[in-house]
C-alpha cells in the first residue's frame, strides 16, 4: 500500500508550528467595545487614494487604500473594475466587510505576481471576483488565492484561475472558513487542494456552491485535515494526479449532506470522494460518473478511517484500467464502513470491495453482488432503473428514480431523512399503495411527469395537430398540475406551427393528459423541422422527462406511415403476443426506415409487457411491416384494463402520418367471491367452540374488496337457534389486494340436552365491486349428548 501515502506529507507537521504562531500573532483583539461602522468606496476608474473615501463621488482608487484608512467592523464598497492588487501585502488583521459589485464586475486581480488576498480578522466578501493569484513558497502554504488565518465568510463570489506549486491554489483555510452561493474554480495546486485546502484544527463550511475544474496532485477540489461541512452543493471536474480527483478527507470529520460529486478524475484512484485519514457521513447524495483506474466513487482506506453512507446514490462511474478493479464503493486496508437505504450500480466492473468492517445496515441496492448486502430489504443483482443525471429539481443535478423503480418504497422508514437531495420531503407513497415509505438512494420518487416526442406530417394546407402525450405514473390521489409551453428550434413559430402553452390538470386518479399543437401546413419542398414542448411548474409530481420535440415532417411528394392500435386479453399466466401493423401508402421506389419503441400508458414495462424498440425497413414496393410486442399474463384482477403505446420516430423517405399506436390489455380475470362448504362442529356439553366459515375470491384483486355477511336460523326442529345454540354474527369483511380468503367465526354454544343435530346458515350480500357465486352455505352443530334412560325402582 506505499501508494496510500502522502506525497509530501512530512512538510505539514513542520510547518504546524510556524503556522499557529502566525495566527496568533495575527490575531490580537482590543478588548474595547467596538466603534459603529464607517463606510469607505472604492472606486478604480473615478477614485483618488487622496480623496476622503466616504462617498461614492470621492472614492479611493484602490482596495489597500481604503483598507489603510478603515477601522474596525467597517464596509468597503468597491465599484465595478479590475483592481491589480495583492492585498496580501496589505495583510487584512482588522474586521471587516468588503462588498462587491458582482462576480465578473468587481474582479481583484494578482497579476501573477503574488498571493491575491491574506485574513487574520472577522472578514467576509460579497459579489466579487478573486483570480490570478500566484505564489509558490518552500513549503505546503501556498494559497495563492486566499489566505485565511481568521475568520472568513465568502459569499457570492468566485476564486478563480489562482496557481500554487504547493498547496491550497484557490484557497488555503487555517481557521474559520464560510463558502455560501460561491464558486471556486479553475484553480490549481501542485502539491494537494487545487480548489480549497482546510487544514489541522480548522473549519470549511460549504452551502450552495461549486468547486470545480480545479487540478492537484492530490485532491484534486478539496484536501482536508479538519472539520467540513458541505450541503446542498456540487464538486465537479476536479482532477487529482495521484488520488482524491474530487474530495480528499487526510484527517478530521467531513458532514456531507445533499450534494453531487461528478465527472472528477483521479490518475491513480479515488475520484469522487477519497477518505484516507477521517471520519465521514454522507446523506442524500450523488456521485456519479467519475473516473480512475481503481476505487472510483467513494474509497474508505486505512485501520482509522470510518464512514457512514445514508440514502446516497453510487452510480455510473468508470473504471479507466483493465483487470478486475471496483468502480462503486471500496472499503479496505482496515476500514470501517456502514451503509444504508443506498444505491450502489451501474458501476463499472465491480460494484464495491467490502472488506474489513463493511456493514449494511440494510435496505440497500446493488446491481451485482459484491456489496454483500443480505441484511434484511436489501436488493442484489438488481437495476435501479435511474435516469439520466440532470435537474429534478433542488441545487444538485440528481438521478431520479423512473417510474417503474424497484428502488421506489423499498427503503427503511426508521433511518429516512427528512428530505431527499433536492429538499423534498421523505417519506411520500410513491407507489400508490396509500403506504408512505421511504425510497432507497438520494431521490424520492412521488407522482412522475413524462412527455412523448411526436412526429406528424405537415400537410399541403390548412392545419394538422400534433397531439402530445403527458404521462402522469402511478396515478395520484391528489390534484396534479403541470405547465407547459412550446419553443421553437428548427420550425418557425406561429409559421411552421401554433405557439401553445397552457396548464394540464390530472384529477385524482388521471394519468394521461394532452397537449394540442396545430401545425400549420404548406407546399414547400423542404427538411423536417422541429419544435420543443416544455413542462414546467409541476404541483404534487415530479417533471421525469420535461421535454418532447416534435417533428414536422415534410410530405412534400413522400409517402406516408400510419400504425394501427390493438387490443388483447391479458390471459392468466405465460405470455401473448401483440402485432401491430404499420402501413406505407404508397409504396416508394426506394428504402424507407422509421423507429419505433414501445413506451408505459397505464400499463408497466416488464410487469405487464416487456418492452421492444428497433428500426423497420420498407424495401421498394413493400407497403407493410409489423411489430410484435409481448404481454405477460396474470390472474389479478386489476379492475380495469391498461394500455401501453407504440411511437414511430424518426423516418427516413417517408412521412410519419400517424406517429402512435395504443396497445390494450384487457383484463380478464374477474374476482367472484364465494362461501365454501360450512362446517360441521360437535356441540360439547358445555362452553363454547368456534364454526369457521370460509369466504374465497376465485382470484385476488389488485383493488380493496368488499362482502357483507350474516348469520341465519336453521328451519324446523333441526334448525339451531342464535342465542341459545350460536351466536348471532354480521359484518362486513375486506380483502386487501392480493388476499383471497377470509374467515368468520361464529361461537356455538354447549349444552347438555340430548337433542337432533342442529344447522344454520351464514349468507354474504353486497359485494363491492366483485359479484357474488355461492351466497349461503351451512353449519351443522352435532349432538354429543347421549339420551337418559330411567328405570322404574321396584320395591319387595
Amino acid at each position: 500500500m506505499s501508494k496510500l501515502k502522502f506525497i509530501g506529507f512530512p512538510l505539514i507537521f513542520c510547518a504546524i508550528l510556524f503556522i499557529s504562531l502566525l495566527g496568533w500573532l495575527r490575531n490580537g483583539r482590543s478588548t474595547q467595545a467596538a466603534p459603529l461602522a464607517t463606510t469607505w468606496y472604492v472606486n478604480a476608474a473615478t477614485g483618488s487614494n487622496g480623496n476622503s473615501c466616504l462617498s461614492a463621488g470621492s472614492a479611493c482608487a484602490t482596495i489597500a487604500g481604503a483598507m489603510g484608512k478603515a477601522g474596525l467592523n467597517d464596509i468597503i464598497e468597491i465599484a465595478a473594475g479590475t483592481y491589480n492588487e495583492n492585498l496580501a501585502g496589505s495583510l487584512i488583521v482588522q474586521d471587516l466587510t468588503l462588498n462587491g459589485a458582482g462576480v465578473g464586475s468587481t474582479i481583484i486581480d494578482g497579476s501573477a505576481s503574488g498571493r491575491v488576498l491574506e485574513t487574520t480578522g472577522n472578514v467576509t466578501i460579497t459579489g466579487m471576483t478573486i483570480q490570478n493569484g500566484s505564489f509558490n513558497p518552500a513549503d505546503i502554504f501556498g494559497a495563492a488565492g486566499i489566505a485565511n488565518f481568521g475568520n472568513l465568510r465568502i459569499e457570492d463570489s468566485l476564486v478563480t484561475g489562482n496557481h500554487t506549486t504547493s498547496g491550497g491554489g484557490g484557497i488555503f483555510n487555517n481557521n474559520q472558513l464560510t463558502l455560501v452561493n460561491s464558486e471556486v474554480s479553475g484553480n490549481t495546486a501542485g502539491s494537494v487542494g487545487g480548489g480549497i485546502v482546510n487544514y489541522i484544527n480548522s473549519t470549511i463550511t460549504v452551502t450552495n456552491s461549486l468547486i470545480a475544474n480545479n487540478d492537484a496532485n492530490q485532491g484534486g477540489g478539496l484536501y482536508s485535515i479538519g472539520k467540513v461541512l458541505v450541503t446542498d452543493s456540487t464538486i465537479q471536474g476536479n482532477t487529482a494526479e495521484v488520488t482524491g480527483g474530487g474530495i480528499i478527507l487526510w484527517g478530521g470529520t467531513a458532514v456531507l449532506d445533499r450534494i453531487t460529486i461528478y465527472q472528477n478524475d483521479a490518475v491513480q484512484y479515488g475520484a469522487g470522494l477519497l477518505n484516507n485519514g477521517g471520519v465521514f457521513t454522507m446523506t442524500n447524495s450523488t456521485v456519479s460518473a467519475n473516473s480512475a483506474p481503481d476505487y472510483v466513487g467513494v474509497a474508505n482506506i486505512g485501520s482509522t478511517v470510518k464512514g457512514t453512507i445514508l440514502n446516497s446514490t453510487i452510480a455510473f462511474n468508470t473504471v479507466t484500467s483493465a483487470g478486475t478493479r471496483y468502480g462503486g464503493v471500496a472499503n479496505i486496508s482496515g476500514g470501517t464502513l456502514t451503509i444504508q437505504n443506498s444505491i450502489v450500480a451501474q458501476n463499472d466492473q465491480r460494484q464495491c470491495i467490502a472488506n474489513d468492517n463493511w456493514t449494511s445496515a440494510g435496505n440497500n441496492l446493488s446491481s451485482d453482488t459484491r456489496c454483500a448486502f443480505t441484511a434484511t430489504g436489501d436488493l442484489q443483482l438488481t437495476d435501479p432503473l435511474l435516469t439520466s443525471l440532470g435537474d429534478y429539481g433542488g441545487p444538485t443535478l440528481t438521478h431520479a428514480l423512473s417510474p417503474s423503480s424497484p428502488a421506489i418504497d423499498a427503503g427503511s422508514n426508521s433511518a429516512c431523512p427528512a428530505t431527499d437531495q433536492r429538499g423534498s420531503s421523505r417519506p411520500v407513497d410513491g407507489n400508490n399503495d396509500s403506504t408512505a415509505v421511504c425510497d432507497i438512494g438520494a431521490f424520492e420518487a412521488k407522482n412522475q411527469l413524462t412527455i412523448a416526442d411526436l412526429s406528424v406530417a405537415e400537410g399541403d394546407s390548412g392545419t394538422t395537430n400534433a397531439v402530445f402525450t403527458v404521462t402522469l405514473s402511478p396515478a395520484s390521489s391528489q390534484t396534479v398540475t403541470v405547465d407547459y409551453a412550446t419553443a421553437a428550434g428548427t420550425a418557425v413559430a406561429n409559421n411552421d406551427y401554433t405557439t401553445t402553452s397552457g396548464q394540464l390538470t390530472f384529477t385524482p386518479g388521471q394519468t394521461t393528459r394532452t397537449i394540442t399543437v396545430p401545425i400549420n401546413g404548406d407546399t414547400n419542398d423542404e427538411s423536417d423541422e422541429t419544435f420543443t414542448v416544455n413542462l414546467s411548474n409541476a404541483s404534487n409530481a415530479d417533471i421525469i422527462d420535461g421535454t418532447a420535440t416534435g417533428t414536422i415532417v415534410d410530405d412534400d411528394g413522400l409517402g406516408s406511415l400510419t400504425i394501427n392500435d390493438q387490443t388483447v386479453a391479458e390471459g392468466d399466466s405465460g405470455t401473448k403476443s401483440v402485432v401491430f401493423t404499420v402501413t406505407l401508402s404508397p409504396a416508394a421506389a426506394s428504402a424507407v426506415t422509421v423507429n419505433y419503441a414501445t413506451a408505459n400508458g397505464t400499463a408497466s414495462a416488464s410487469t405487464d409487457y416487456l418492452t421492444n424498440s428497433g428500426l423497420l425497413t420498407f424495401n421498394p414496393g413493400q407497403t407493410s411491416k409489423t411489430i410484435t410486442v409481448t404481454v405477460n399474463g396474470d390472474d389479478t384482477d386489476e379492475g380495469v384494463s391498461e394500455n401501453f403505446l407504440v411511437n414511430l420516430s424518426n423516418a427516413s423517405g417517408a412521412n410519419i402520418a400517424d406517429s402512435q399506436a395504443a396497445g390494450t390489455i384487457t383484463d380478464d380475470d374477474t374476482a367472484v367471491i364465494s362461501l365454501i362448504a360450512g362446517p360441521q362442529v360437535t356441540e360439547g356439553d358445555s362452553g363454547t367452540k368456534t364454526a369457521v366459515f370460509t369466504v374465497t375470491l376465485t382470484n385476488p384483486a389488485s383493488f380493496p374488496i368488499t362482502v357483507d355477511y350474516a348469520t341465519e336460523d336453521g328451519f324446523g326442529d333441526t334448525g339451531a337457534d342464535a342465542g341459545s345454540d350460536y351466536e348471532a354474527k354480521s359484518g362486513t369483511l375486506t380483502f386487501t389486494p392480493g388476499t383471497d380468503s377470509l374467515p368468520i367465526n361464529v361461537t356455538i354454544y354447549g349444552d347438555g340436552m340430548h337433542e337432533p343435530d342442529e344447522r344454520f346458515a351464514i349468507r354474504i350480500s353486497n359485494g363491492n365491486p366483485a359479484p357474488l357465486l355461492a351466497t349461503v352455505t351451512y353449519g351443522d352443530i352435532l349432538n354429543d349428548d347421549n339420551m337418559k334412560v330411567y328405570l322404574p325402582m321396584i320395591i319387595r
